[in-house]
């Protein structure tokens, strides 16, 4: 395997003219892939076990498999399942004229092109064994997906491609795995599957690379977020791969950072891998500030759950919050809740005094300032209460004098507080 790096999306074209040959969009094939495929019809390969066509045929419309079927026949199962999902983003993304005109960019018709002859190759698998390749929709859920990832705007939708490749690669190396160990015994055929599915995972990996030379470094948080989501999704809803391979082994994988030297670290074909300036710095022997290398990142985790926002994994505090380092912290009331009320709720009473000036003797009222209702308007009189609100503003007496409004009263007039008290 040889390791292809280049800056973002030039070098990937460049991969593909070299990995792919001419592109025919009209007649959907590439000059390379033609090639690859008549050696395979050249020299065909045919398996001793024998699989039952009709339970094939039946279990391959059923949600989830019948109980007690041979792992083989679950892997032959799955094969025809996995991509059921992405032949059905290609043809809808046909249907609406995406990649179809000619201001077309090139890496996305070659795109478009190698996901058909990704269906081929699983056909192939197949033919192995004397089955033959049938079309069908894929789950709800999974259409669901693919509608989501074909009618956003791509800018937005990049981040959701990009983690779908990223699970796509793992579940396809799984399934590569699997089928090598499960037939074993026949060379021939272990050979020819793990030839086929390392050209899917081949391509699957520069998809990836194509999806982060698009992405910003926000967007590719999200990828890295996203994609172990979605492994887990495309694993329960093809049943057969939650049969074949252990859960438990398949999330771990799926939680760990996507290394890219695992996935290419068996494959006989060129691969690539995106670039940045800051691999060229390490190249040189400098290390760069912040490496920022895609498919896989020099974080050492991948982003946790509380990593919902992806400019929380930028190195500086988003703006908009830093007026919360601010404000300083609110105390808590002191003493336990149950008392916080009789310690700290206290009300104490507020004694507002107003001097009023006398001439030629004690006015006949003095306002009261202390609980005297204060009516702004007249449609506020309803707050005081329904007795209130139905009686006239002239109606509405003061309270009863207390010791408050006396004292008020003495100070103004000079008169003793007290009737019993002489004047000073």
């Amino acid at each position: 395997m040889t390791a292809v790096g280049a800056l973002g999306i030039e070098g990937y074209r460049e991969f593909l003219v070299r990995r792919d040959g001419e592109a025919d969009l009209l007649h959907r094939h590439l000059a390379s892939r033609e090639e690859f495929f008549g050696g395979l019809v050249t020299d065909p390969v045919r398996s001793r076990r024998p699989i039952d066509r009709g339970v094939f045929a039946r279990n391959l419309r059923r949600r989830r498999p019948e109980p007690g079927l041979s792992r083989e026949m679950l892997f032959l199962l799955a094969t025809a399942k996995l991509n059921q999902a992405e032949r059905f983003g290609v043809g809808l993304g046909e249907t609406y004229g995406h990649n179809s005109g000619d201001d077309a960019p090139t890496e996305r018709v070659y795109i478009e092109l190698e996901e058909h002859y990704h269906t081929r190759l699983l056909a192939y698998v197949l033919d192995i064994f004397g089955l033959p390749f049938q079309v069908m929709p894929p789950p709800f859920v999974m259409r669901q997906f693919v509608k989501l990832n074909v009618f956003i705007p791509e800018r937005i939708g990049i981040a959701f491609v990009g983690a779908g490749e990223m699970a796509g690669c793992i579940l396809f190396d799984e399934l590569r795995r699997v089928g090598v160990e499960l037939f074993a015994d026949e060379p021939d055929v272990a050979a020819r599957i793990e030839r086929l599915y390392s050209e899917i995972l081949t391509d699957e990996i520069g998809h990836v690379g194509y999806c982060a030379a698009r992405c910003t470094s926000g967007e590719r948080a999200v990828m890295r977020w996203l994609y172990p989501r979605v492994g887990r999704l495309f694993a329960r809803e093809t049943a057969e791969i939650s049969l074949l391979i252990d859960p438990k082994m398949l999330h771990a994988r799926l939680d760990e950072p996507f290394n890219v030297d695992e996935l290419t670290s068996g494959l006989p074909n060129e691969t690539f891998l995106r670039r940045t300036p800051e691999d060229r710095l390490t190249a040189r022997g400098l290390t760069p500030k912040r490496s920022d290398r895609i498919p896989y990142s020099a974080v050492p985790e991948a982003p946790t759950i509380g990593c919902l926002v992806p400019h929380h994994l930028s190195p500086r505090r988003p703006r908009r919050w830093r007026w919360l380092l601010r404000c300083p912290r609110r105390r808590d009331s002191p003493g336990p809740k149950a008392r916080r009320t009789t310690l700290t709720c206290r009300r104490l009473p507020v004694v507002a005094v107003m001097p009023v000036p006398v001439v030629g003797g004690a006015p006949a009222r003095v306002p009261v300032i202390t609980r005297a209702p204060v009516i702004a308007r007249r449609r506020d009189r309803s707050r005081l209460g329904p007795r209130a609100a139905r009686q006239p503003e002239s109606r509405q007496n003061q309270p009863t004098s207390t010791l408050v409004d006396r004292f008020a009263v003495a100070i103004c007039q000079g008169f003793p507080l007290y009737p019993n008290q002489s004047k000073p």
